[in-house]
């Protein structure tokens, strides 16, 4: 008797094989297409909606010789004690300033200031174009609007410049104040020393002329006079010890070069706070200016990745509801 081999078949499946899953994308087109649709329209509603972004920028860098002007004179004049204190606060008095150290100090100074006024600004950047120095430097604002954010961006430039200007204006001032001060003081000190010097002269030549007159010596008495001390003055007579008297007494201070030196630097002083006070601490490679258009928002791809995501919340919605029609078919014919 022929034995019957019993014909294998395949088990139902919860999950739809290609051409189901095909088929099925094709009749959910309709979902898709909407979906997709609906998420381009929120994606360019978003867009219309959401004001674009204007940024202004401006490219700064170390202040030039014309910026520093003033301030670069004065470090001149100053000695070289006050000029280190003036730029550093350097503990070392002797150690040389030179204009590359006042132009990256002050610089230094503006940009910190710089971040501390756009610490309240939105969208304030202030980046080094170089990493490996620290300018020059892209100050840029962003805002609303062009004509907002090129405002702002002066604003605070302006700011910045006017502020530090008038702080070091500030100190400078002190420095010069105390330097005068000390200037009289070392004046004072050699007129008084030069006087002194010149009534001790007069005593030494009126005791001469006293013992001159006793010891009844008119005329010079002596072939070398050089080498005379005070107590051996009276051998120049008294004839001579009169006129040198009256002499004397008319002449003028002895003072050395140094006192010369000290006025000339105290007249340098008092000119330099008459005269207009020329500073800024960083000078512009690029000034600002409007921008022309807005920053890109990239519009285009921000539709393509709605459209993305729409066509994946369609797939998914249409897969979802083929599978429970399935679950639910099957349902029905065990029933």
């Amino acid at each position: 008797m022929p034995q019957r081999h019993a014909q294998p078949h395949s088990s139902p499946s919860n999950e739809p094989d290609l051409l189901n899953l095909l088929l099925a994308l094709w009749q959910g087109r309709i979902t898709i297409l909407i979906c997709a649709t609906l998420a381009a329209v929120l994606a360019a509603g978003y867009l219309w909606f959401d004001k674009p972004s204007w940024t202004a920028s401006a490219l700064i860098t170390l202040p030039g010789d014309a910026d520093m002007a003033g301030y670069t004179s004065l470090t001149n004049i100053l000695t070289p004690v006050i000029a280190s204190k003036v730029v550093n606060n350097a503990t070392d008095d002797k150690k040389p300033v030179s204009n590359g150290d006042i132009k990256e100090m002050n610089f230094s100074r503006a940009m910190a200031m710089l971040d501390a006024q756009g610490a309240g600004i939105a969208g304030f950047k202030a980046e080094a174009q170089d990493k490996k120095m620290p300018w020059p430097v892209k100050i840029s604002v962003s805002a609303n609007d062009a004509q907002s954010a090129a405002r702002e961006l002066n604003s605070v430039l302006m700011a910045t410049d006017m502020q530090l200007r008038q702080a070091v204006k500030e100190e400078l001032n002190y420095l010069i104040d105390t330097r005068i001060t000390q200037l009289n003081t070392f004046i004072s000190a050699q007129e008084t020393v030069a006087e002194e010097k010149k009534a001790d002269r007069l005593n030494n030549l009126k005791q001469a002329l006293l013992v001159a007159r006793e010891a009844n010596v008119a005329q010079l008495s002596v072939q070398q006079v050089s080498t005379l001390n005070n107590d051996a003055l009276f051998v120049l007579g008294s004839d001579a010890l009169s006129a040198m008297i009256d002499n004397e007494r008319s002449r003028p201070l002895q003072l050395s070069d140094s006192y010369y030196q000290l006025r000339q630097e105290l007249l340098e002083l008092k000119t330099f706070r008459q005269q207009p006070f020329q500073y800024s601490a960083f000078s512009y490679i690029v000034k600002p200016t409007v921008p022309l258009q807005p920053d890109d928002r990239r519009s285009a791809l921000l539709i393509v990745l709605a459209l993305l995501a729409g066509v994946i919340t369609g797939v998914a919605i249409t897969i979802a509801r083929k599978g429970l029609q399935h679950a639910l078919s099957q349902q029905t014919q065990l029933a």
